[in-house]
């Protein structure tokens, strides 16, 4: 849910519920308001922005299985800045931006991401699209105690402590319909 508060701030809440078994997650509930301040107005959200917002929220764990901080269920402080830059014009659009976030209880348990997206129109419809994320991870506190069996990390069923995360991607994508049916709220 969110609010424009004028032509640059808005504000907004959002809820986020999650049950993964490969997250060892039985069911995990997050309230996050925020605040958002575009350098650009949003009347010109659609061709150009530069974003910066901050968000502060709380997050009720319930694990499947004990975790490695020897937890079964948690209650969690989180806040994160966000600064993000989107560009589009004819010949394509760029994105990208950075996230940094950590847990009060401890500020060592944090994360911080950074994307990155170069989409090129090669003709109506036609896009080539490179995309890269690298996140150094420092906050993966639902990770099971005890060793993960060969099958469950070859069939990717549980994840595993790990201080990064890199992805990449090369591809085409076609759309079509009328000029205006990705016109989506830009806020946030």
């Amino acid at each position: 849910m969110i609010r424009s508060l004028d032509q640059n701030w808005s504000a907004g809440l959002f809820v986020d519920m999650l049950a993964s078994t490969f997250h060892n997650m039985e069911f995990n509930i997050e309230a996050t308001p925020g605040i958002e301040y575009s350098i650009y107005p949003y009347s010109e959200a659609t061709s150009r922005a530069i974003t910066f917002a901050y968000m502060v929220g709380a997050a009720r764990n319930y694990y499947m299985e004990e975790t490695i901080f020897l937890k079964k269920q948690e209650d969690l402080m989180k806040q994160a800045l966000k600064v993000s830059v989107d560009f589009d014009q004819p010949w394509g659009s760029v994105r990208g931006g950075i996230t940094g976030s950590h847990y009060f209880h401890d500020f060592d348990v944090n994360r911080l991401e950074v994307y990155s997206r170069l989409d090129l129109n090669l003709v109506e419809g036609l896009s080539l699209s490179f995309r890269s994320d690298l996140d150094l991870v420092n906050d993966m506190l639902s990770i099971p105690a005890g060793d993960a069996s060969l099958e469950e990390i070859l069939l990717e069923e549980r994840a595993r402590s790990t201080s990064y995360q890199i992805y990449t991607s090369i591809g085409l994508s076609y759309s079509f319909g009328s000029d205006f049916s990705n016109v989506v709220n830009t806020r946030f």
